[in-house]
């Protein structure tokens, strides 16, 4: 598979993916068949989709806005645009939008998998996911994605970000720029994905369990009102200590952030956090969160064992950019030496973060964390 990534830091949109475009040279001898682009929320994103239809006017393309976007080749920058392409002639590529997600999540899902599939005659290896990152029922649109693919597929991706506000995220496929959408790029055929994902909290104090608890609204926590967790280890809510989330009794856990509390002492969280969970409040430091960005990329890379690597796609939490401060390009720097290839890589600061748990299939939306896939295509036999 051949990929390339652009990036671009001139704020001017015109100017920007003018210069993308320049990057990727004239070294597509036959057209790239998919691409992913993400920008600042203020770009203007019709003058960047247009702009690269109008020089490939068959790719897939679907990409969003961020709250930071990553490459290999700048590292984190903010209100710039990326693009990656991929071309390849023996792997399918096809997009899907979803839309009225906050009508019906599930709909929206089966709408972009189903409008994805067509035309994909092989084996579906990787499901990428950008969709909307304000007030929405991620956790209902993955697992309805997850549910309607092959057993075998990876489903990886991100929630739009707002450049750091909470207004409006975009989400793009092909010409359209859209609000309140899901899109999908399916990938199909001989290729090898690997995913993992990380964050660097602590889970401190002793395991709790959720007894009440439906979406986003997180109601009781060992039969009390889910506020007397945080009461009794920090006096009061807060923002800055998420809850560690373990779904099974494996020992791996999501994270969970909580960024209000209602009058009944139930807490709002930004994914879903099923009833009969375990639960621990978390803690972080920068040091921890670099730890954990050196594991997820060994564990990526490590799966491959010697097999071809084309590209890595990276989506890191906008409160992990915030947390690590002048130190976010440690971050970047590992995923970029993961695999010691210097293999090209995209991404984007997100509102959430999708990939399974480690060991675990099922993808799940995640808080506060870095998620990394590594795609090649494989060799001939």
């Amino acid at each position: 598979m051949h990929v390339t990534v652009a990036h671009s830091e001139d704020i001017d949109s015109s100017d920007a993916i003018a210069e993308v475009l320049a990057s990727c040279g004239d070294e597509w001898a036959a057209p790239p068949r998919a691409g992913l682009l993400f920008a600042g929320v203020d770009h203007d994103f019709g003058t960047l989709t247009s702009a690269v239809l109008d020089r490939w006017p068959e790719l897939e393309l679907v990409g969003c806005s961020t709250d930071g976007e990553i490459s290999s080749t700048v590292g984190k920058s903010q209100d710039s645009v990326v693009l990656a392409l991929f071309g390849s002639e023996r792997v399918g590529m096809r997009v899907g939008v979803g839309r009225n997600i906050f009508a019906d999540p599930a709909a929206a899902a089966r709408d972009a998998i189903e409008a994805a599939k067509e035309g994909l005659d092989k084996d579906i290896r990787l499901c990428i996911v950008v969709m909307e990152g304000l007030r929405v029922d991620a956790c209902a649109v993955v697992e309805t994605i997850q549910a309607a693919l092959p057993s075998g597929a990876v489903v990886v991706g991100g929630l739009a970000g707002g450049g750091g506000g909470w207004d409006r995220t975009v989400q793009t496929i092909g010409r359209e720029v859209l609000e309140g959408t899901v899109c999908v790029l399916l990938f199909a055929g001989p290729l090898t994905v690997s995913a993992a994902a990380g964050n660097g909290w602590v889970p401190v104090g002793s395991m709790h369990r959720v007894t009440k608890s439906a979406g986003t609204r997180l109601s009781e926590i060992d039969d009390h009102a889910a506020v007397d967790l945080y009461t009794r280890y920090l006096g009061g809510h807060s923002l800055y200590h998420p809850l560690a989330v373990y779904p099974k009794d494996d020992g791996e856990f999501f994270i969970a952030t909580s960024p209000s509390v209602d009058p009944d002492g139930s807490v709002t969280v930004l994914n879903n956090v099923p009833t009969g969970s375990g639960v621990r409040l978390a803690d972080a430091h920068a040091d921890d969160l670099i730890v954990a960005a050196e594991l997820v990329s060994r564990e990526a890379a490590h799966a491959f064992r010697g097999l071809p690597v084309d590209a890595g796609l990276a989506f890191s939490c906008s409160g992990r950019r915030i947390l690590l401060g002048s130190r976010v390009g440690e971050e970047i720097d590992l995923l970029r030496q993961s695999t010691g290839l210097g293999i090209p890589i995209a991404g984007f600061y997100s509102y959430g973060e999708i990939c399974p748990l480690r060991g675990q299939h099922e993808a799940r939306v995640h808080n506060s964390t870095l998620a990394f896939v590594l795609l090649g295509e494989e060799e001939l036999t």
